[in-house]
């Protein structure tokens, strides 16, 4: 299997936005530029994970996952994040 070029990774993430692929998995609250949720990584009872949607970015404070894009679809989805986000552009 061949990995995708990081042209097409960066077409991705632009036509893609974090946030609405995260919204489809995690209750988001927005609280100033970032939003805010429970981690869909760990349990937990206090929001600890965070994306910026102006750096297309999230961060977990608990457990310590963050990453863009391609690195919540692979964690989240359990499969290669580009072909994960590639299935997300076809809905975009």
């Amino acid at each position: 299997m061949s990995r995708a070029s990081p042209e097409l990774l960066q077409k991705l993430k632009d036509a893609v936005n974090l946030v609405e692929v995260a919204s489809e998995h995690v209750v988001l609250k927005k609280t100033g530029n970032n939003y805010v949720g429970l981690c869909p990584f760990h349990n937990e009872r206090s929001p600890s994970f965070g994306i910026s949607e102006q750096k297309q970015v999230f961060f977990c404070q608990g457990c310590k996952e963050g990453g863009d894009l391609i690195g919540f679809t692979s964690a989240h989805c359990g499969g290669p994040g580009a072909k994960v986000a590639a299935e997300a552009a076809k809905d975009a």
